[in-house]
């Protein structure tokens, strides 16, 4: 798992959370990613958008 941020914004104790909760993190992200999806519904193009 890659990630960026700012020179010294995560400290050790923050690096190690991610350690122990990359799988957690990591089915989390998948799940999301596999519910969205977009549907071309013309008839609805002058509705808001959510």
């Amino acid at each position: 798992m890659r990630y960026r941020a700012p020179q010294g914004l995560l400290g050790g104790s923050d690096l190690q959370l991610l350690k122990e909760y990359k799988a957690d993190i990591l089915g989390l992200l998948r799940t999301e990613a596999k519910q969205k999806s977009v549907v071309c519904r013309p008839e609805a193009r002058y509705e808001p958008f959510p």
